[in-house]
């Protein structure tokens, strides 16, 4: 393999945005990385290519562009975010959730029980299996 300067492979380089991914050219051969700005495969010299890419964009939407959504209270919303720890977390927005379960569990008691004590009276009528003379 030829060896090129570190120096040469600096004067050029073309960096392809694409649907998965990014791909980079340069004198010192090519990368692919992911959607997440991880190298995947390298065509020429490892060393020349960074092992994680991050490129953000500053560039304002045309108006046409910018969507207005609604959304409603219990709808979840996220866009390029990530998950860890419980959080959703974006480049512009974190958004932690809580849900209090506690009317939940109070009304879920009082439907088993409504539950259990009809069945309780249907087997204690004539014909059950808890009837007895």
């Amino acid at each position: 393999m030829k060896m090129i300067r570190l120096e040469d492979t600096m004067k050029h380089l073309q960096l392809t945005v694409r649907d998965d991914g990014y791909e980079m050219h340069s004198p010192a051969g090519s990368a692919c990385y992911d959607a997440w700005g991880v190298r995947t495969t390298v065509n020429g010299i490892p060393e020349y290519f960074p092992v994680t890419l991050n490129l953000r964009d500053e560039r304002d939407k045309p108006e046409k562009d910018k969507e207005e959504l609604k959304v409603e209270p219990w709808q979840p919303l996220i866009r390029d975010g990530v998950i860890s720890d419980g959080a959703i977390t974006t480049s512009t927005l974190q958004v932690k959730l809580e849900l209090d379960t506690s009317d939940f569990d109070e009304q879920a008691s009082e439907f088993l029980e409504k539950k259990v004590l009809g069945i309780i009276k249907k087997e204690l009528k004539p014909g059950g299996l808890l009837w007895w003379q």
